[in-house]
């Protein structure tokens, strides 16, 4: 594919978190991984002693991606520049990326266990 450039007058990014990845410019691989428990406990949790990954056999399993081979696409580019006056970015987490620029390759892994405590009653 041809590689054209972006101009940005303006970006704005109030948070990143978890792995994520705000880049300008090229690159060959970006490659973000994130593993994570999420606990809620009804009444707030006063510790998080007890939750670790091996005990979940989500963060042990191996990924499966799809491996359906290369996508024969064709792009018809009008102008050589993306041009973009402003972009405002209010968070991004949990291996997501904000590129402004070519990039060869992506793997973007993330993998979370959610658990929640509810008082009986």
């Amino acid at each position: 594919m041809n590689k054209r450039t972006t101009n940005v007058d303006c970006i704005e990014v109030n948070s990143l978190s978890y792995s994520s990845i705000f880049n300008i410019g090229d690159c060959k691989y970006i490659d973000p991984k994130v593993d994570a428990i999420a606990v809620q406990k009804q009444g707030g949790v006063k510790s998080d002693a007890g939750f670790t990954f091996d005990q979940y056999p989500i963060f042990k399993s191996e990924l499966k991606f799809l491996s359906g081979g290369p996508l024969n696409q064709t792009h018809t580019h009008y102008h050589k520049q993306i041009t973009v006056p402003y972009i405002n970015i209010t968070a991004a987490s949990s291996s997501s990326i904000i590129h402004l620029g070519n990039v060869d390759d992506v793997c973007a892994k993330t993998r979370t266990k959610h658990i929640r405590i509810i008082e009986s009653e």
